[in-house]
C-alpha cells in the first residue's frame, strides 16, 4: 500500500479544526441551563437558612441537597420523563437510594474517583444524624472521625498572609469549622457530576476546561465556588465582599 504524504499545512489545519469543535462544543457546555439555574438558586438559598439552623437540621439538609442534585442530575441528562421516575428512583428502581447513585455516577465518570469516598462519607453524616437521636454534634464520634476525612475545601483559599478569613476561621470552634467544609465539599461534588456530565454529553473530556484559570470553567462551576465562598466568609462573620 503507498503511503500517504500528509503536509504540514494539512496538519496545522486539521488542529485549527479540532480547536474550533471544541471551543463550539465547550460554548454550549459552559452555558448555564436552566437546571443548573436552578441548582445554583437553590444552593444560595440553602447556603442561607442552613446558617442559622443546627447542626442536625444543618447536615440533613446539605447532605439531601446533594442526593436530590444527583437524582435530578440523572433527570436532566438522560431525559427521564416524569411517567418513568418512580422506574428508576422508586423502592425497586436502580436509582432509589443515594448510595446507588453514588455508584453510577462514578462508573458514568460523572462523580470523579476522588470525590466518591467524599460523597459517601457525607451521606454516612446525615444517615447518622437523621437516624441517631444521640449524636447531635459534629465533634462526636464517629461524625468526627468521618468529617475529619473530608478534604478541608474551606481552607483551599486561606494563603500564608494574614486575612479576614484566616484570622476568623482560626478563631473558630470545630463544630463551626466543619460545618463550613460539609457545605464546600457538597457543593464541589455537584459541581463536579453536573459539569463532567455535561462535558460527556457534548463529546468533549469530563475534567475539559477553556484555560485553566477561573475563565475557564463552566457557568455552574463559578456560581457554586461562589456560594461557597459566601456561605463560608458569612458563617464566620465577614462581609462576602472582602476577598480571601
Amino acid at each position: 500500500m503507498k503511503e500517504v504524504q500528509i503536509e504540514e499545512v494539512d496538519r496545522i489545519a486539521a488542529r485549527n479544526l479540532i480547536i474550533e469543535i471544541t471551543a463550539q462544543r465547550f460554548a454550549a457546555a459552559r452555558t448555564a441551563t436552566d437546571f443548573e439555574k436552578r441548582v445554583l438558586a437553590e444552593a444560595e438559598a440553602l447556603g442561607e437558612f442552613a446558617r442559622n439552623a443546627g447542626t442536625r437540621t444543618y447536615c440533613i439538609l446539605v447532605v439531601s441537597f446533594l442526593e436530590d442534585t444527583f437524582r435530578e442530575n440523572f433527570v436532566e441528562r438522560w431525559q427521564i420523563r416524569p411517567s418513568q421516575r418512580n422506574d428508576f428512583f422508586g423502592a425497586n428502581g436502580p436509582l432509589s437510594t443515594f448510595a446507588q447513585r453514588i455508584t453510577l455516577a462514578s462508573g458514568m465518570s460523572w462523580l470523579p474517583e476522588c470525590f466518591v469516598n467524599e460523597a459517601g462519607l457525607l451521606r454516612k453524616i446525615r444517615n447518622e444524624l437523621a437516624h441517631n437521636h444521640r449524636i447531635h454534634s459534629l465533634i462526636q464520634d464517629p461524625l468526627l472521625s468521618w468529617a475529619n476525612n473530608l478534604k478541608p475545601a474551606e481552607t483551599v483559599w486561606i494563603n500564608e498572609e494574614r486575612t479576614r478569613y484566616r484570622d476568623a476561621y482560626d478563631a473558630a470552634d470545630r463544630e463551626t469549622q466543619l460545618r463550613i467544609r460539609i457545605f464546600c465539599v457538597a457543593l464541589h461534588i455537584i459541581a463536579a457530576v453536573v459539569s463532567r456530565s455535561k462535558n460527556i454529553a457534548n463529546e468533549l473530556p469530563t475534567n475539559y476546561r477553556a484555560s485553566e484559570d477561573w475563565r475557564g470553567m463552566t457557568d455552574i462551576e463559578q456560581g457554586l465556588i461562589d456560594a461557597m465562598v459566601r456561605h463560608a466568609y458569612l458563617s464566620l462573620g465577614i462581609p462576602p465582599s472582602i476577598t480571601p
